[in-house]
């Protein structure tokens, strides 16, 4: 049941059902994305380079070299999935284990992890 208060809507949980491809034993239960191997490949090596990054800032962390880093470890399928769909004039406001977000928007390694001073902001960038 929804419910209109003032002017915001408020649905309850029965009216938002998941958004589901595969079941927990990994079958298919919906109709599969059109992505061709090439983006398949791109979104998988966003996730495997998202993980050697935060695993880097781990290390780094652990040494005394790097200030506090929440670990990207067993999340990096959410990170790239919830980038990847995004259009160029979208914006994208990310947290800690975010990274991999940001990789597949194009975000140079080299810059990644700068605040450019800005505060508390760890990753400020936007798309261009």
């Amino acid at each position: 049941m929804a419910t209109n208060v003032g002017a915001r809507f408020i649905a309850s949980d029965t009216d938002m059902a998941p958004y589901q491809i595969l079941n927990a034993e990994g079958k298919l239960v919906g109709e599969m994305p059109d992505l061709g191997t090439e983006r398949l490949l791109s979104l998988y090596r966003s996730m495997q380079l998202g993980r050697a990054f935060s695993n880097k800032i781990v290390a780094l962390q652990r040494q005394g070299r790097a200030t506090t880093f929440g670990s990207l470890m067993g999340q990096e399928a959410t990170a790239v999935g919830l980038a990847a769909p995004l259009q160029p004039q979208d914006w994208l406001a990310t947290s800690y284990r975010e990274i991999a977000s940001l990789l597949v928007r194009g975000l140079p390694i080299a810059t990644s992890g700068r605040s450019g001073g800005g505060g508390g902001c760890l990753w400020r960038w936007r798309y261009l």
